[in-house]
């Protein structure tokens, strides 16, 4: 494990499941959901911000640490950390979190190049969604919608 100043950097491997040291880096560096107005710090589960399947590396850079509701918002129903608008070069700490957004949503990461162009309102929640079962939970601090299937 490499380190400069407070940020731990360099950590890889090949392997799907991030090595201890790739986990201890996570911890100090996300010690809470990586998802705005999230400050769950237990019961957290590791997400690769690209698919292992597709890249096939394990990249401390590439992991996000998500609650069990948010990372099953983003496996089951297409939601996503909204694409930063210039995203910083690696997580430190002190890198400000991103909301999560549904599918439809134009700052989710696939949208974003189709509708580079349109820019939301201030403010604005993501529209609605219910899933399958219409399950809608609205997060009290910021008022936005998210789908919760237990």
């Amino acid at each position: 494990m490499l380190t400069q100043a407070e940020r731990v950097a360099g950590v890889v491997n090949l392997a799907r499941t991030p090595t201890i040291a790739q986990q201890l880096a996570l911890l100090w560096e996300q010690p809470h959901c990586s998802v705005a107005g999230c400050n769950r710090t237990i019961r957290l589960e590791t997400d690769h911000t690209i698919d292992w399947a597709t890249s096939l590396r394990t990249i401390t850079d590439q992991l996000d640490r998500l609650c069990d509701h948010h990372h099953w918002l983003k496996t089951h129903s297409g939601w996503a950390l909204a694409a930063p608008p210039n995203p910083p070069p690696h997580h430190s700490i002190g890198t400000p979190r991103q909301p999560m957004v549904p599918p439809d949503h134009p700052d989710h990461p696939t949208n974003r190049t189709r509708t580079a162009t349109a820019k939301p309102t201030a403010g604005e929640p993501p529209a609605a969604a219910t899933g399958g079962d219409g399950a809608r939970i609205e997060h009290t601090e910021t008022g936005q919608a998210s789908l919760f299937n237990p």
